[in-house]
C-alpha cells in the first residue's frame, strides 16, 4: 500500500474522530442548557406560587373589609331611616302644633 491508499482512510478516521467530539460536545452543550432552563423555570414558579398566594391574602382580607363596610352601610341606612321617620313625625307635629296656636 501506498500514501494514496491510505490518505482516505486517514481523513474518514480523523473525519470520524472531529465529528464525534462535535456532537459529543453539542449534545453536552444542549443538556447544559436544559437544565439551566429546568432551574429557572422551577425559580419562575416558585415566584409565580408566592405571589398567587400574596394576592390571595390580599384579596381575602379586601373581601373581609368590604363585608365589613357593607355591614356598616346597613347600619347607617337603618339609622338614616329612622332619622326620616323622626323628622317626618317631628315636621307633623310641629304643623299640628302652629294649627293650635292658629287656632287660638
Amino acid at each position: 500500500m501506498n500514501y494514496q491508499d491510505l490518505t482516505p482512510i486517514v481523513v474518514a478516521i480523523l473525519g470520524g474522530g472531529g465529528i464525534w467530539g462535535y456532537l459529543s460536545t453539542r449534545s453536552k452543550n444542549n443538556h447544559e442548557l436544559k437544565v439551566k432552563e429546568k432551574d429557572t423555570s422551577a425559580e419562575f414558579q416558585d415566584n409565580l406560587k408566592e405571589r398567587v398566594i400574596a394576592v390571595s391574602n390580599e384579596n381575602k382580607a379586601l373581601h373581609k373589609k368590604v363585608e365589613e363596610l357593607q355591614e356598616k352601610l346597613m347600619e347607617v341606612s337603618i339609622q338614616l331611616a329612622a332619622s326620616q321617620e323622626k323628622i317626618k313625625h317631628l315636621e307633623s307635629e310641629i304643623k299640628l302644633y302652629e294649627l293650635r296656636l292658629k287656632a287660638e
